[in-house]
């Protein structure tokens, strides 16, 4: 999209001037007309009816901040500025968005390019009281996406002693995913702390995050499940694995490696329930339990290499690509001789590589096979990052924007 901006706020309007500047807006797909609070009256009273243009009332900003707002608001790629003579004659001055926020693929690279381009806007506003209230209100956004980005590469939001709670923690208390609860009070927390300035933006936040804890249980404490796979499962697997991939652009390359293994084990304990090879219930003395059906009988089973075993036996890994199963089962060795684990081995980059593609590869398998077209793994994964990683500085202008009631109106 690309806005036209016509600014008539230090002229006096004649009818045929205004007629002037209406026809000419329709040359342009996007025309915004910049009007004071004087001769707002007279350019509706006067533009002829069937024009449909948006228009901006303007009395105290000069139009570079207004087009900066606007830039920001749509992430413009560019802009004209349109002036009419009095002749009729438009002159076009085209300009490219210095301010563009390019498309990341994660929350680290998302947090440096808002740390640059917020003060580049601080320093374009012209306005001292513009520039300090986008200081103020990008700072508080700011320091959310920051908490979040601590939160995905391993800080909790939880105090010391519900950690220390969390270690009676069985498997349903694990699938509620508790962090993701307590991200949700952060945010109605900081809601408050900014006296509800960005009300939508943080609401918006919570009811995103909610649609993936509130409903991961049935009213009787079952697994909710959507195409026969239980949703929690899914759900906790591409949260770790978003997790991962933010710990390795953070350079976190063993950590990344463990997360994407955590996710990857989250999916197939998924799997195995929803074919019926493993199920989640009370154990003797324990709280529930994750058990896997073995010999005729359901155990409670240690470590991943048991549950390869069943997925193996059961015939799930027929058709997969003979390399990628390969590639997992170096993997699956690899993993208990990390330093993290049992040894000291760190990843390298190229390994992670490696492991990334053939988890990814594998889930996608795994998914076709158990008929996921509906509740498909990258899907669900791509609705939980977009929570997360997302251009913040529309939210910040939006809000200068209404407050200081510069919205877009429609005459039409």
């Amino acid at each position: 999209m690309r806005l036209s901006f016509f600014d008539l706020t230090e002229l006096e309007l004649t009818k045929d001037y205004v007629d002037s500047v209406a026809l000419t807006a329709t040359d342009y797909s996007h025309p915004v007309i910049v009007l004071n609070s004087n001769n707002e009256l007279f350019f509706k009273e006067n533009i002829e009816n069937g024009f449909n243009v948006d228009y901006i009332v303007n009395s105290e900003l000069i139009i570079e901040d207004i087009v900066t707002l606007y830039c920001v608001l749509f992430n413009l790629s560019g802009y004209n500025l349109v002036s009419v003579d009095e002749a009729g004659c438009a002159s076009i001055e085209t300009k490219n968005n210095t301010l563009h926020f390019k498309e990341q693929s994660s929350l680290v690279a998302i947090n440096r390019e808002f740390n640059v381009k917020a003060k580049a806007v601080k320093e374009k506003l012209s306005s001292e009281k513009l520039s300090n209230i986008w200081s103020l209100y990008s700072s508080y956004i700011f320091s959310i996406k920051s908490r979040e980005l601590d939160f995905l590469t391993g800080q909790s939001f939880m105090d010391s002693i519900d950690l220390y709670d969390r270690a009676t923690d069985d498997t349903i208390d694990i699938l509620k995913i508790k962090e993701l609860t307590n991200l949700i009070e952060y945010y109605k927390a900081k809601n408050k702390e900014f006296n509800f300035a960005f009300d939508d933006y943080l609401s918006n936040k919570v009811s995103s995050i909610e649609s993936f804890v509130s409903d991961n249980l049935t009213n009787s404490g079952e697994l909710r499940q959507i195409s026969s796979f239980p949703v929690s499962y899914k759900y906790l697997s591409s949260f770790l694995y978003i997790a991962a991939k933010e710990m390795y652009f953070s350079q976190n390359i063993t950590a990344s490696y463990l997360m994407i293994f955590r996710s990857f084990e989250t999916y197939c304990e998924g799997m195995l329930i929803s074919r019926n090879k493993a199920k989640v219930e009370k154990y003797k003395n324990k709280g529930n339990c994750f058990l896997l059906e073995q010999e005729g009988k359901y155990q409670k089973t240690l470590g991943f290499g048991n549950k390869w075993g069943v997925i193996k036996e059961a015939g799930f890994f027929r058709g997969c690509e003979k390399q990628t199963y390969d590639n997992l089962s170096k993997h699956k060795d690899i993993r208990n001789i990390l330093q993290f684990t049992h040894g000291d081995v760190l990843v390298n980059s190229e390994l992670l590589y490696h492991f990334d593609a053939a988890v990814k590869a594998m889930i996608t398998h795994f998914d076709c096979i158990g008929a996921q077209e509906k509740f498909k793994w990258e899907s669900v994964m791509e609705r939980i990052k977009l929570a997360f990683v997302y251009n913040p500085m529309p939210y910040v202008a939006k809000q200068l924007i209404t407050e200081s009631g510069l919205y877009l109106k429609k005459y039409s």
